[in-house]
């Protein structure tokens, strides 16, 4: 309970009373001084009553029109509050929307989402909606309400109601496909044939396999249809013990090239929360190891509690492509570094003492992470945590040469590697403007992704727009045709 302003002046105006019955010798002054003393303990006594009253009878609701949305689209939330009866006192209820969310209607939206009960009203209602620009899950923390009596005396403040979370996706690209090319002519090197009746509808290819059971040995699965579908899928093999599934995700710089909504990490992202979830369902210890542009961003051991995999849910829904290493602000080049340390070679000043470790250090770290740290990044993890059965990459053709050495290091001690990999020229701005180079670059791509899967242990698969798959390939049909 607080005494606000008016209380503290009545107050001053009872002790002077009292001050001026003992300095003037005037008793009734001193009752006079009494009578307020008695007024006000008599309203606090009411005040505390009322506002007991209001705590244990007040219903709040603060509910969200629905619990998940996208990126930048409006969600309304409703905010009530309601007495059993009419109060003495006048409320004050005020949503705490978190910070990573904007009011974009509802109100004044400059002030504060606030609910008002004047003194004898017993209920109001308000919605105001939100956006974030930013994925993830974002807390509305409990209302706060502020009770104060009729009189300006007194007021009380607390948080009652329940909270409530509003998920945030970022958008999701409309039509993912996940193939791999071959002599069956599924998507890549194909000019014939129709590809499209093997298509479901989020744009995954499958083949005929039985799908996955309980109790089904994780032996069984095959990894290539299960990736494709989105759910496992099983073939007749001996069983075998639980899987340890590590994600390796790259969100490095080139992964965000592409339209909004529909970057290589917006495709890559739905194939890698699929990879998770599949591996939850069959309760496989599952780990992430993320990679930005300056080195890991989350390592995530396999573990097979549920509190790990919304852990690695969470990192994969939430990433973000970082910002490219060696811009003006942002580090310098090994040259540099070295440069700048040879100049205070010799120097014993405290300035030179004190910047010389700097670039030391700097130097060590762009030699090791800055040049490759889709790899460094596995290195560190399998120094740190025990080797997964399953390694499943999720990358870009940006650098053919890392990707290939990650993949090697992924291999050892005998464990089985998929790869996603996202091909630059169906995401480049004028990527396909000429679709003879397109194809021809397309090409170049499925004899990369094919390198890989000559590789031991090793599955590889593109992943990226259906539309523009099916564009390349259709035009080269064409083209070739009499």
């Amino acid at each position: 309970m607080r005494a606000e302003r008016r209380y503290w002046g009545v107050a001053v105006v009872g002790a002077l009373l009292a001050l001026s019955a003992v300095t003037l010798d005037r008793p009734v002054l001193l009752a006079g001084a009494a009578g307020i003393g008695g007024w006000l303990l008599s309203r606090q006594f009411d005040f505390v009553r009322a506002s007991a009253a209001v705590r244990s009878d007040l219903r709040i609701e603060q509910d969200p029109d629905r619990g998940t949305t996208l990126t930048d689209q409006p969600v309304p939330v409703t905010l009530g509050a309601r007495l059993a009866g009419p109060s003495a006192l006048s409320l004050r209820v005020e949503s705490r929307p978190p910070v990573s969310m904007r009011r974009v209607a509802g109100g004044d939206r400059t002030d504060a989402p606030v609910l008002r009960l004047p003194r004898g009203e017993s209920s109001a209602r308000r919605t105001d909606t939100y956006e974030s620009p930013v994925a993830g899950d974002h807390a509305f923390d409990a209302p706060t309400v502020t009770a104060a009596d009729p009189g300006g005396l007194f007021s009380q403040r607390f948080p009652h109601g329940p909270e409530a979370t509003v998920s945030v996706d970022p958008r999701r690209p409309r039509d993912v496909h996940v193939g791999e090319g071959g002599e069956r002519g599924e998507r890549v090197l194909a000019t014939d044939g129709d590809r499209s009746g093997r298509r479901t509808e989020s744009g995954l290819e499958f083949a005929e396999l039985r799908k996955y059971v309980t109790g089904d040995p994780a032996r069984n699965i095959d990894w290539k249809t299960t990736a494709r579908m989105g759910e496992p899928y099983v073939r007749e093999y001996e069983s075998q013990s639980r899987h340890a599934t590590a994600l390796v995700f790259d969100h490095r710089a080139s992964l965000g090239q592409g339209p909004d909504g529909a970057t290589k990490l917006d495709y890559l992202r739905q194939v890698a929360l699929a990879v998770a979830r599949n591996a939850r369902e069959r309760e496989d210890p599952v780990g992430l190891y993320a990679v930005g542009d300056e080195g890991p961003t989350e390592l995530l051991g396999p573990e097979r509690e549920d509190r790990r995999y919304e852990e690695v849910r969470r990192a994969i829904r939430e990433s973000t492509a970082t910002a490219a290493v060696g811009g003006s602000d942002l580090s310098v080049t090994p040259a540099t570094a070295r440069r700048r340390a040879d100049d205070l070679d010799g120097d014993a000043s405290e300035y030179a003492t004190t910047l010389r470790p700097y670039f030391e250090a700097a130097d060590r770290y762009v030699s090791q992470l800055g040049d490759h740290p889709l790899a460094e990044t596995v290195r560190v993890a399998r120094s740190r945590f025990r080797s997964a059965d399953l390694n499943v990459l999720f990358t870009d053709d940006t650098d053919p040469v890392e990707t290939v050495e990650t993949v090697k290091l992924l291999q050892r001690g005998g464990s089985h590697v998929l790869v996603f990999v996202a091909p630059s020229v169906l995401f480049e701005p004028g990527g396909l403007a000429d679709f003879e180079r397109g194809y021809a670059r397309y090409l170049e791509f499925e004899e990369f992704r094919r390198r890989l899967e000559r590789l031991d242990r090793v599955t590889a698969f593109e992943v990226g727009p259906g539309d523009r798959v099916d564009a390349v390939l259709d035009d080269r049909r064409r083209r070739a045709e009499p």
